[in-house]
């Protein structure tokens, strides 16, 4: 990986544990041993070949697995279509949503996905999620609630050799 590549995956890093997501980089093979160690009751990964994308029904999902389709530095957001109504509703209903990120996907600031987002919105339906840690909202009283309008807890695996 290139100083650049590295330059990126830090400042994302940097930015994304700043939104108190915790991020984790490895290699493919460190990724299957992690995910072997949970027990993931949605999962969507096209790097990894599977997927698991059961119905979720109003108990929810304790935790969910997802592979996004960029990531940004400057924020430390990843971002996800999620056109599929199921992935959608992982994202938001998962206690614990893990990410998977290519280091490769990973970008300095939103305007370099703006063919992206094009090309994925231009249909009726096109949806695209952009996460920035565990959903936290304060509309409540003025007091701070993590986990209203999405997970509790954001960990994201950075794979560095795809």
């Amino acid at each position: 990986m290139t100083s650049k590549g590295n330059s990126i995956i830090d400042l994302f890093t940097q930015k994304a544990i700043a939104v108190t997501a915790t991020v984790e980089v490895m290699k493919k093979e460190q990724l299957l041993s992690v995910i072997e160690a949970h027990d993931f009751k949605f999962f969507s990964s096209e790097i990894l070949q599977k997927a698991d994308q059961h119905y979720i029904g109003k108990e929810g999902v304790d935790e969910a697995l997802v592979e996004v389709n960029h990531a940004i530095a400057e924020t430390g957001t990843v971002v996800l279509e999620c056109s599929n109504e199921q992935v959608r509703t992982a994202t938001c209903v998962a206690e614990h949503l893990y990410v998977i990120v290519k280091a490769s996907t990973i970008v300095e600031c939103s305007h370099d996905i703006v063919d992206f987002m094009t090309e994925n919105t231009k249909n009726q339906g096109g949806y695209i999620a952009f996460i920035s840690g565990p959903s936290r909202t304060a509309d409540i009283e003025r007091v701070l609630t993590v986990g209203a309008h999405g997970p509790r807890e954001l960990t994201i695996f950075i794979v560095s050799d795809l």
